[in-house]
């Protein structure tokens, strides 16, 4: 079981993610604070919030979201697998089963996409088995594949994707502001947790549908652009020193994604 309060996080962002898709769909500017994004008090009903989240059968934006983010916390795993940090990376291959599968499952038969639980139990065993580097690397590559094809079944429109991306840059952000509070290093996991997420919104510029045309390219060269500059704020998945370090870079590069959406 994970924690109560990044569940209440969780299903908040999710509310966050299905108000900015109606506004960008319907060609309204979205919110640019992070007020929507905030933590639940304790005392929220838990079960109202989730009641409220979007429907992952229907909601292209929050199905995306949520299998990127199952993909942030794997590849900050695999990264950590791959530095020879198992111990650390046990927990980020733990997680998507935990926190964002079980939620998903529903939208699978809906969508035509194939179940691939089987497989995130593997890739979890395998860094609790020490497995080698080529055999972890053969299961994780084969899971990537089967949420990239998950991935495909939706309609992925330019404006699909500009939220998709947004969306996880605005997680990344959450999760470094409460990896790193005033130049100290409180929670790496979600620190690590951020780093994958910007690697994930970055994988996101390279979508077809931003080859379409010139402008569009132009579009995700500039986006990838803003998230890249995110990078330095990451020195090390394992960092010794965070003292100059803040979360403040990325409202600027989240504005970026927020122009582009309403053009």
């Amino acid at each position: 079981m994970f924690n109560r309060s990044k569940r209440c996080r969780t299903s908040a962002t999710l509310l966050g993610f299905c108000y900015f898709a109606t506004l960008l769909l319907s060609g309204c500017g979205p919110q640019t604070d992070n007020e929507a994004e905030a933590e639940p008090s304790q005392d929220v009903d838990e079960q109202s919030v989730v009641s409220l989240a979007p429907d992952l059968q229907v909601d292209d934006v929050a199905f995306l979201t949520q299998l990127s983010l199952i993909q942030g916390h794997l590849l900050a795993g695999y990264e950590l697998y791959r530095q020879d940090l198992p111990s650390l990376a046990e927990t980020h291959m733990k997680h998507p089963g935990e926190e964002i599968y079980s939620g998903l499952m529903p939208a699978f038969a809906t969508r035509g996409c194939q179940d691939f639980g089987s497989d995130l139990i593997a890739l979890s065993n395998a860094v609790e088995d020490r497995q080698t580097m080529a055999d972890f690397n053969r299961i994780f590559t084969g899971l990537d594949a089967n949420i990239e094809a998950c991935s495909a079944v939706v309609d992925q429109r330019q404006e699909t994707v500009l939220a998709v991306i947004r969306n996880l840059l605005v997680t990344a952000d959450e999760e470094y502001a409460i990896g790193i509070v005033d130049g100290t290093l409180v929670n790496l996991h979600e620190y690590q947790d951020a780093w994958g997420f910007v690697q994930i919104a970055n994988r996101w510029t390279h979508a077809r549908v931003f080859a379409k045309n010139q402008a569009s390219t132009a579009m995700a060269e500039a986006v990838r652009t803003a998230i890249e500059s995110l990078e330095s704020l990451f020195p090390s998945l394992n960092p010794n020193d965070v003292s100059k370090l803040s979360n403040e870079r990325f409202a600027d590069v989240v504005a970026v994604v927020d122009g582009f959406a309403n053009q």
